[in-house]
């Protein structure tokens, strides 16, 4: 048995997620050649727990389970001098005190001022109360749930254009193993065994930091909670294409 060994570490410079069902990026050029760059995202805001009482009538109606979901959905808007936020919640009537914190929440990760931000609430009648009007009980949980969602969602249009992605090669004799700051899905995994010129061969997922979610660009097309922009999935599209490209180039070179 060959009893070489060998450590190679790259790292890959991946842009961010620019499009699916839970976030957009865009940008257009306006008048005098200023950029307008804008990003959009929506958050799931159903309730967790049930049941829960929605205010809109006259009386206490209690919700025993959900038939649509609910979202907090966010657009952020920057020019290059000036970013703005505006954020729309499917509840019925949010005060003032909840929209507050929920912007200085926001503000301590967008670096967004609380005043230059707009939340406003789409005034279904079939949403969890969150203020206490007509007798009817707000809940506590929930107003937390929705304050930390309505953040999270004008957050989310605040990343880097690009991040820093390490990736790690090993040979230990002729076993070959590859490693990926990722949640890696199976065929991605399979690929790198696939095309290793060493075996046998395996990939350890989650190793030397955490980049999210690393769908195939085929899971994308197919979707699922793990292709939706969030703080856990966020690298583009084609990333595990260009991870496996990197890892199999970086085992071609600890096998000479």
């Amino acid at each position: 048995m060959n009893r070489r060994s060998r450590v190679l570490i790259a790292t890959v410079v991946l842009t961010f997620l620019a499009h699916g069902p839970a976030r957009g990026t865009w940008a257009a050029e306006g008048e005098a050649g200023v950029q307008l760059q804008a990003g959009a995202s929506a958050v799931d805001v159903t309730p967790r727990k049930f049941p829960v009482s929605m205010l809109g009538s006259f009386g206490d109606r209690q919700a025993t389970d959900a038939h649509d979901p609910l979202h907090v959905r966010a657009l952020v808007l920057d020019d290059g001098t000036t970013r703005i936020a505006l954020a729309v919640v499917d509840n019925c009537i949010i005060p003032r005190e909840v929209m507050d914190r929920a912007k200085q929440r926001a503000a301590e990760g967008a670096g967004i001022p609380p005043g230059r931000m707009l939340i406003a609430a789409t005034h279904t009648h079939t949403s969890p109360c969150v203020a206490e009007l007509n007798d009817i009980p707000a809940d506590p949980d929930y107003v937390e749930l929705l304050v930390e969602k309505t953040a999270e969602a004008i957050r989310l249009n605040d990343y880097p254009d690009k991040v820093p992605v390490e990736l790690q090669a090993i040979r230990i004799g002729s076993l070959a193993i590859t490693a990926i700051p990722c949640e890696v899905f199976a065929e991605v995994g399979l690929e790198i065994k696939r095309r290793s010129p060493l075996q046998p061969a395996f990939t350890i997922a989650l190793a030397n930091g955490y980049n999210g979610y690393l769908p195939s660009p085929e899971q994308h097309a197919l979707g699922g909670y793990e292709t939706w922009r969030a703080t856990s999935s966020y690298l583009e599209v084609d990333a595990s294409t260009q991870i496996v490209q990197t890892l199999v180039e970086l085992l071609d070179e600890v096998s000479r």
